[in-house]
């Protein structure tokens, strides 16, 4: 009889555990997290000569995505709040700004913009931060 029972129920098993998917997780559910701004880097292209500069974040710095599609930012002691969007798999506009999301994952995320004015002349900013 426990044969008969065996055999069954692990055909039950296999049945519900692989109908039960975990659903994949999208760029708008991993970003709403709030992340320490670890360091900023600028590069001031004029005439085809780099300025590149690095500034660490200051402690308390943080940019917060949240559920509603606001972000709070705290830079250098300014609080600021602005609405946010994810326009494409790899793409955030945050206010006015578009971003490439260059790295996204559980404790890394990398925001990237260029304005460019011609090939001599642009300006970029790299935002790192973590969780």
């Amino acid at each position: 009889m426990f044969r008969t029972l065996l055999l069954p129920c692990l055909l039950a098993m296999l049945i519900f555990s692989s109908s039960c998917k975990k659903e994949k997780e999208t760029t708008q559910s991993k970003i709403q997290h709030k992340w320490t701004i670890n360091s900023y880097k600028e590069n001031d292209k004029v005439g085809g000569q780099d300025d590149v500069s690095t500034t660490p974040g200051e402690p308390g710095d943080y940019i917060e995505f949240n559920a509603g599609n606001t972000a709070t930012l705290n830079s250098e002691g300014t609080l600021e709040t602005s609405s946010y969007s994810i326009t494409a798999e790899d793409k955030l506009l945050l206010g006015l700004q578009t971003f490439d999301i260059r790295t996204l994952n559980s404790n890394t995320l990398v925001l990237y913009t260029k304005e460019t004015e011609d090939a001599d002349n642009y300006y970029e900013l790299t935002i790192n931060l973590s969780r």
